[in-house]
């Protein structure tokens, strides 16, 4: 037995592969969902959804939206990051007020709410509220 108890596994959900395609032809059922649901079946608990353009970024949000919600932390490079409207003050070591440099704090959602709902082209606070009643539904449903 592995002595680590966390392992990240990275892969690209957005992919065609995961659709059945394969250099643009259809070579078997659409198995997105299988993938998921046997990840889930072994003992994932979160995925980290991103995007490498636009595209991609739409993909991996309706993917959020159908699977778990978004979150991680965006970057510069990353395509969305353009439409993050609110900062937070940064420190390589922790110091009251301030979040660590490259750790995702839960402060950070907003930024995901922002990316989303540009992309959407949807209100935020509207946004917001459909995310959180969608999360009450899934994960507290005695609430």
């Amino acid at each position: 037995m592995s002595r680590f108890k966390f392992i990240d596994i990275g892969i690209n959900l957005t992919d065609p592969m995961f659709r059945g395609i394969y250099r643009g032809v259809q070579k078997h059922q659409d198995d997105l969902q299988d993938v998921i649901g046997r990840a889930v079946e072994i003992g994932v608990k979160k995925f980290m959804i991103t995007g490498g353009n636009l595209q991609d970024s739409k993909d991996a949000l309706h993917l959020a939206q159908t699977n778990d919600a978004p979150w991680c932390g965006v970057k510069s490079t990353h395509a969305g990051s353009k439409y993050i409207r609110t900062a937070f003050p940064t420190k390589k070591k922790w110091e009251s007020g301030h979040c660590l440099k490259d750790r995702n704090e839960p402060c950070h959602i907003i930024q995901i709410l922002e990316i989303m709902s540009a992309v959407r082209d949807e209100d935020p606070l509207e946004l917001a509220n459909t995310l959180y009643n969608n999360t009450i539904k899934v994960f507290f449903p005695g609430i």
